[in-house]
C-alpha cells in the first residue's frame, strides 16, 4: 500500500504526487531510468523503476531459488523459472501501461501478482503449499553430496 499512498493519494494531500516528485528530482542509485518501448516523438522518454522494484521481488526469487535446490528440482522447471517468468511478464505489463497511458504507476501492482501467482501455481500443481509457506527448515546444497575432483 505504501505505493499505491504516495503515487496515487499523495497528490490530493500534499498538492502534487509526492513519489514522482521525489523520484524525477533526485539522482540517486535507488533508481533505474528505462527507455520507454512505446515511446512517441524524436526525444527518448524514460520510466523510473526503484530499487525495492528488483530488490522485494528479488528475495522471492532468491527462495524459489532455493527451494528448487534443496528439492533438487530442475530450475528451468520448478518454482524459479515460473517466478522469474512472472516477474518479466508483470514488469513488462507495468512498462507498457506506463508507455501507452503515460501515468505513474507503481511496479509493485504488476509485479507482486506477476511473481506471487507462478509460485503459488507450481506449489499447488505439486501439492507443496504448505511447505513453501513453513519454509526451507535446513539447506544443504546437492553439490556437498558429490565427491570433489
Amino acid at each position: 500500500f505504501y505505493d499505491i499512498f504516495w503515487v496515487f493519494i499523495s497528490s490530493s494531500i500534499f498538492g502534487k504526487n509526492v513519489m514522482v516528485t521525489v523520484a524525477t528530482g533526485l539522482n540517486v542509485p535507488i533508481k533505474i531510468l528505462i527507455p520507454l518501448m512505446l515511446a512517441t516523438g524524436k526525444s527518448m522518454q524514460f520510466t523510473l523503476i526503484g530499487l525495492g522494484d528488483i530488490v522485494l521481488p528479488g528475495l522471492l526469487l532468491c527462495f524459489s531459488l532455493r527451494l528448487d535446490d534443496t528439492k533438487g528440482i530442475d530450475k528451468k522447471q520448478g518454482y524459479f523459472a515460473a517466478t522469474m517468468a512472472g516477474y518479466c511478464v508483470g514488469l513488462t505489463m507495468c512498462e507498457v501501461i506506463v508507455g501507452t497511458l503515460h501515468v505513474a504507476q507503481p511496479a509493485m501492482i504488476y509485479l507482486v501478482p506477476g511473481t506471487l501467482i507462478p509460485f503459488l501455481l507450481v506449489a499447488n500443481a505439486r501439492g507443496e503449499i504448505r511447505n513453501t509457506w513453513e519454509g526451507i527448515k535446513s539447506h544443504h546444497r546437492l553439490e556437498d553430496e558429490m565427491p570433489h575432483p
